[in-house]
């Protein structure tokens, strides 16, 4: 049996439909409460909350990594055998940003634990890029300067398998893993009016002014100034992984553009 830990409350819990779905249970906290954790049961962590309810003002070293260290220090606890952590693929570009520095600083206090683990580091999710056809519907598409920096997305059900794949790893194993396909952050945009069946309609905007916003946030919502630095350092650097998945990103757009979810 495995434990998701959820940082997302409102994201759906996982379903039964296939036999990934079906190691994972469910139990949402927060980042200051105690974790329930069975013994002897494997523990994987891989929800990141990157795009949560942007009025949420807590730095992300607050919740991904104080939250994480609550659920090491139970796992620890209770004898756990083994912690399976997402973390995120990160460049030099990158590596300074808040958000990948919290959960460089968990993966970094999860191998000092004690415990058999291993990390899997995945560039952006398929969900992220959800935000894309919601521009798409309205006419207009946004990339964060030249738009020629390249990434390879993955699907979130690639990186559950890859979860999967780590228990049975050497402990200490790190999986750094993209998506099939590497394309600019332009072409992301593009795939995005392309499922609507409509031509692209692309708006560049200066990095600089998205850091502007960043210094303008800070005194009043820290979180949110975390947020636009790490996808302005990922939205105008190379950011490409390994190729681990197998599902491609047109194909998630398409089906996510048309009746019912992505799946």
């Amino acid at each position: 049996m495995v434990i998701w830990y959820n940082l997302a409350p409102r994201q759906a819990a996982p379903t039964h439909r296939n036999p990934v779905d079906r190691r994972h249970s469910t139990i949402p906290i927060q980042s200051s409460n105690a974790v329930p954790v069975e013994r002897s049961h494997p523990i994987v962590q891989p929800v990141h909350p990157l795009l949560r309810d942007l009025r949420d003002r807590v730095p992300y070293r607050a919740t991904d990594l104080a939250g994480n260290a609550n659920l090491l220090k139970a796992a620890r606890a209770e004898g756990v055998g083994r912690f399976v952590y997402v973390s995120v693929y990160s460049t030099p570009a990158i590596s300074r940003t808040a958000y990948v520095e919290a959960h460089e600083a968990f993966a970094e206090r999860l191998a000092r634990s004690g415990l058999a683990y291993a990390v899997v580091r995945p560039t952006g999710f398929f969900y992220v890029f959800l935000e894309y056809l919601a521009m798409a519907r309205k006419g207009r598409g946004l990339v964060i300067g030249s738009g020629e920096a390249r990434t390879n997305p993955i699907h979130e059900r690639d990186v559950a398998e890859l979860c999967v794949e780590a228990l049975d790893a050497e402990p200490g194993t790190v999986i750094d893993a993209g998506g099939p396909d590497v394309l600019t952050r332009r072409r992301t945009v593009e795939l995005a009016f392309e499922a609507l069946g409509r031509g692209p309609r692309v708006t560049t905007v200066p990095a600089a002014v998205f850091g502007a916003a960043a210094a303008t946030a800070r005194p009043l919502n820290p979180r949110l100034a975390e947020l636009l630095r790490f996808v302005t350092a990922a939205s105008t650097n190379d950011v490409v992984a390994p190729p681990r998945g197998r599902r491609d990103l047109r194909s998630y757009l398409e089906q996510a553009a048309g009746p019912g979810s992505p799946t």
